[in-house]
């Protein structure tokens, strides 16, 4: 029994290593796909942001080519009249649908200002809307309709931009940022709002003749239209800020927020991610802001793993509690025919097969150590006629209760076996002299005479013993029994004189 429970005892701790061992290699599946899952997600991030870049990387590509075109239209015809000018950029224009405004600009002095007035009047269209008269600042000289724009018109002596024919909330912006040191450079200027509150940035050239400013080129792009229409599962900001020089200019323009917040994991930290596109002297920088929303998770494999979570612990239980049981089912098996095969079945004392293998090993200590032991031939005198007259399940009594008692009545180290019919063999160790081992025998032949009772009268049991004892005969098995086995046979021969 201690065996089965000791090798069940291994079983339950090898069933909770191996449990530990599978809930350890299942979570760190969990975490390394986590890890992955994110990794993938922050390449896919990171890919997105370099698409977006080189969308506006390419759109101020295409503005600059638009400014260098109009600056070198310019170049080539000094005389150019603005109107046609104008005709050029909104042909230009048209073929670029992030541009909001793209204008050529004359500057015109005080003298001229009637011709080109007279002129633009001819052609049907307004001379200007706002223009700047000495000592009255800017002055509305016509209505305006609606956000209608008309044509750059610059007087000078000023040489300030207050007259643009832009909206109005353009106007004194430009006049604002119009370069003080006159140069052919492009200038990119701090970004502002319409009248319509629509972000934009304006992108000036001035064409000089003579060292004096004679066109000028104006390009205003709205900076939501810079931004390209993205994915709309991608649930992505883009915040654009124009960087000129050392100083950076706010937030020009943010892009509505791709994808539904409502499935946000807000649990999550945002991805976010910077680029900065140059840009001659300037740059434009890109911040990118990502929420992680549900639907970038590959949740299939998560819960695939916390099902396995479940079940692998509660299979291995199943499996290691069957494993126990037809283990405690064969350790029984065994121990039924290790009964059978060194036992006997009525009496349960070992057997003569038993008996012989255990003397021999104490004999063979106690030979190397010098100990004394004894063995005992015991005969059943009386036994056959209760067998014979009482029947066999009263002589099957008889030795069951004959094997009960010398159970109960041998020291501990002493050994009972029956060898056959009513002959039962004893072995004592240690003996400490021939006196004590007379009464151990003395004590024996009471042992067998408590047997006696109602059950067995008229009839009566008694024992035969005969010994053999080392110091006197060694310590060969065979000849100790031999020895006993005469000396029992002796005193048999002296009961039956007697009786």
């Amino acid at each position: 029994m201690i065996a089965v429970l000791n090798k069940q005892t291994r079983i339950n701790v090898l069933y909770s290593m191996l449990t530990v061992a599978t809930v350890l290699g299942l979570i760190g599946s969990l975490v390394l796909s986590w890890f992955w899952n994110m990794q993938s997600l922050e390449n896919e991030f990171e890919s997105e942001a370099n698409v977006i870049s080189q969308y506006v990387r390419e759109k101020m590509a295409q503005n600059e080519t638009l400014l260098v075109g109009l600056y070198t239209y310019f170049k080539d015809k000094p005389n150019l009249e603005i109107q046609s000018a104008r005709h050029y950029a909104s042909i230009m224009a048209s073929r670029f649908s992030h541009v909001h405004m793209f204008q050529a600009a004359q500057f015109v002095s005080q003298e001229d200002w009637g011709y080109y007035s007279a002129l633009m009047d001819s052609q049907g269209e307004e001379p200007t809307l706002l223009q700047l008269v000495d000592g009255e600042g800017l002055v509305r000289r016509t209505e305006l309709q609606g956000e209608q724009s008309i044509p750059v018109i610059m007087v000078e002596p000023t040489f300030l931009a207050s007259q643009l024919g832009l909206d109005l909330s353009t106007i004194d912006f430009i006049a604002n940022h119009f370069p003080e040191q006159l140069s052919e450079q492009i200038v990119l200027t701090e970004p502002f709002l319409l009248l319509d509150d629509e972000p934009v940035m304006v992108m000036m050239q001035t064409v000089l003749q003579q060292q004096r400013p004679q066109f000028l080129s104006i390009l205003v792009v709205k900076v939501s239209d810079l931004l390209p229409t993205v994915n709309d599962d991608w649930n992505l900001s883009v915040n654009l800020n124009a960087v000129v020089g050392e100083q950076r200019f706010g937030v020009v323009g943010q892009s509505a927020a791709y994808g539904s917040g409502s499935h946000v994991l807000k649990w999550l930290p945002p991805l976010q991610l910077s680029r900065e596109i140059p840009f001659r002297d300037y740059a434009l920088e890109l911040n990118f802001d990502r929420q992680v929303i549900w639907s970038d998770i590959k949740w299939g494999w998560f819960v695939v793993v916390a099902l396995a979570l479940i079940v692998l612990p509660t299979l291995y239980r199943q499996m290691f509690t069957i494993h126990s049981r037809f283990e405690a089912l064969e350790e029984a098996q065994r121990q039924q025919l290790y009964q059978k095969a060194n036992y006997d079945t009525l009496t349960g004392l070992p057997n003569r097969y038993h008996f012989e293998e255990y003397a021999n090993r104490l004999l063979s200590t106690a030979e190397r150590t010098k100990a004394s032991v004894a063995l005992l031939f015991l005969d059943l005198n009386g036994f056959k006629a209760i067998n014979d007259q009482l029947g066999h399940d009263t002589g099957d009594y008889v030795l069951e209760q004959v094997g009960n008692q010398l159970l109960e009545d041998l020291r501990r180290g002493d050994m009972a076996a029956r060898i056959g019919g009513d002959e039962f063999v004893v072995i004592i160790d240690p003996v400490a002299s021939i006196e004590q081992l007379l009464v151990i025998i003395e004590r024996l032949r009471a042992t067998v005479d408590a047997v006696n009772g109602s059950r067995i009268e008229p009839l009566s049991v008694s024992a035969s013993i005969g010994f053999a004892y080392t110091d006197a005969h060694g310590y060969e098995l065979e000849e100790l029994m031999r020895i006993a086995d005469n000396a029992m046979y002796e005193e048999k021969r002296r009961h039956k004189s007697k009786h």
